[in-house]
């Protein structure tokens, strides 16, 4: 019987980085899970104490993280944003199952079979998520 998939992330902060006129955060991102997963190049910060989070692009050098494999992202933000990190807060990656769905949305397959897949395919649920720790760098 094969083992149920399980994704999960581990994710680390490791610095910031003043650019001009914005800045980025660096994490390693380790795939701790047991099945490969999709980087998709977004997440999110919250700042401890708020309901709303900051949605961030992020870079991701590697396109799948197979289980073990990890990577170093960077999320860039606005000198505004990174204004408004003015207390403890945590980083949240947004990644994805690495299946069929997946692939038909990447446009793994073509244009042609995409325009014919049923509308409820459309779209890849970001549902491996990993959060890191409470920084206040």
């Amino acid at each position: 019987m094969p083992r149920p998939n399980k994704p999960r992330l581990s994710v680390t902060y490791i610095a910031t980085i003043n650019g001009n006129g914005h800045w980025r955060l660096k994490f390693g991102v380790t795939n701790i899970g047991n099945c490969t997963i999709v980087t998709y190049k977004s997440g999110s910060i919250e700042v401890f104490g708020r309901t709303n989070k900051l949605s961030v692009g992020a870079s991701a050098p590697m396109a799948r993280l197979a289980p073990g494999q990890g990577h170093v992202i960077e999320a860039v933000l606005s000198e505004g944003q990174m204004a408004s990190l003015d207390g403890p807060w945590r980083y949240t990656c947004l990644y994805a199952n690495d299946n069929f769905r997946t692939r038909i949305n990447r446009g793994e397959f073509g244009p042609f079979l995409y325009k014919h897949i049923p509308r409820r395919w459309k779209g890849v649920p970001l549902s491996v998520t990993g959060t890191g720790d409470w920084t206040e760098d």
